[in-house]
């Protein structure tokens, strides 16, 4: 089932940021869209739920230093 989901990521301040975390995440199985808006630090994700996970994304971003809000 495909899920989509929406992080607030503060650490996001321009678009050499929102560039790290779409080559970062786009390549992960079961990720079908990374949108990224580095204004308002907002990361849109849709992904396959049966495939990745939401929390398994969160740890990635943290692994490249962007921590989401809960």
């Amino acid at each position: 089932m495909t899920k989509e989901a929406t992080l607030v990521v503060p650490a996001i301040h321009c678009s050499s940021c929102a560039d790290t975390i779409r080559r970062n995440l786009e390549p992960i199985p079961g990720v079908e869209s990374v949108v990224v808006d580095p204004e308002s630090k907002i990361v849109d994700l849709r992904f396959e739920e049966s495939v990745v996970t939401e929390e398994q994304i969160r740890e990635k971003l943290e692994e490249i230093g962007f921590f989401p809000d809960e």
